[in-house]
């Protein structure tokens, strides 16, 4: 079943959400957290049609890798986690929640609950496609605080959608020949795949995503927009957590000079 969340921070008192989806939405619960108890506060949604509600939570409890906490939504076919958290992207740079971030993320194995410890350790951001994203990925990234940023491969407006509601989620990249939807929540950040020196940015885009090759040809500077590149290597899947996490920052000593990056993506080869 698809869910629309938009679930920004609109003031440290309060936030309103707003929630499209066919399920009959009863109650919004929480905080929670994975490694502690708290006492949840409740909230009725307001229906305002028959596929959209609101739900005002007071004092909203914010999600980040620090303090991965998160609310219930209780439907009619069952529950399922959000979050609240605010991502920006301003002056070539990415903000979670006020404060700049650094992205340095891998498309190596998938954290399982074994491993998911050590890439909060490490502070690594997960890159996964669309077609391998799953509920059991996305709770296990919510609970432990692992970011997330997934590569869109098929544009279905409803899954993307709802896949963005995961408060794990930080950013979607879409690539060049993917029509872009205005039905995604401005959290996530939407990321433009460029392919070519020519910056051509969409309207739609936070920030933009390049190849290493493509790095120092571009034909302008990024423009204001934050800008993350791609450097693929041999047998990622065989490096350990902490090895994927020590080639993201030799990657960011050798281009730091050079550009301002917001992000760091090692993928296999």
């Amino acid at each position: 079943m698809d869910f629309f969340v938009s679930n920004g921070v609109a003031s440290p008192e309060s936030v309103r959400m707003t929630i499209r989806t066919e399920a009959i939405v009863t109650q919004v619960a929480g905080p929670y957290a994975a490694s502690a108890r708290t006492l949840p506060n409740y909230a009725t949604p307001e229906r305002l049609s028959d596929n959209s509600y609101q739900v005002r939570i007071s004092d909203p409890a914010i999600w980040s890798p620090i303090h991965p906490v998160y609310y219930r939504l209780q439907h009619g076919g069952g529950s399922r986690k959000i979050g609240v958290r605010k991502i920006e992207a301003c002056n070539q740079s990415v903000f979670l929640n006020g404060r700049r971030t650094v992205l340095r993320a891998s498309c190596g194995a998938v954290p399982n609950p074994e491993t998911a410890q050590q890439w909060v350790d490490e502070r690594l951001s997960l890159v996964i496609s669309q077609a391998s994203v799953s509920e059991r990925i996305l709770t296990l990234a919510t609970d432990f605080g692992i970011p997330v940023i997934v590569e869109a491969d098929q544009a279905n407006a409803n899954e993307l959608a709802d896949i963005s509601s995961w408060p794990c989620v930080t950013a979607i990249v879409f690539s060049d020949s993917l029509e872009q939807t205005e039905n995604i929540s401005k959290n996530p950040l939407r990321l433009w795949r460029c392919s070519e020196p020519e910056l051509n940015v969409p309207s739609w885009a936070h920030g933009i995503v390049v190849s290493s090759e493509l790095l120092l040809t571009l034909s302008q500077p990024s423009g204001g927009w934050p800008l993350m590149f791609v450097e693929s290597t041999a047998d990622l899947d065989q490096l350990s957590v902490s090895e994927q996490r020590r080639m993201c920052e030799r990657l960011q000593s050798t281009h730091a000079p050079q550009v301002d990056l917001a992000g760091y993506i090692i993928r296999s080869s």
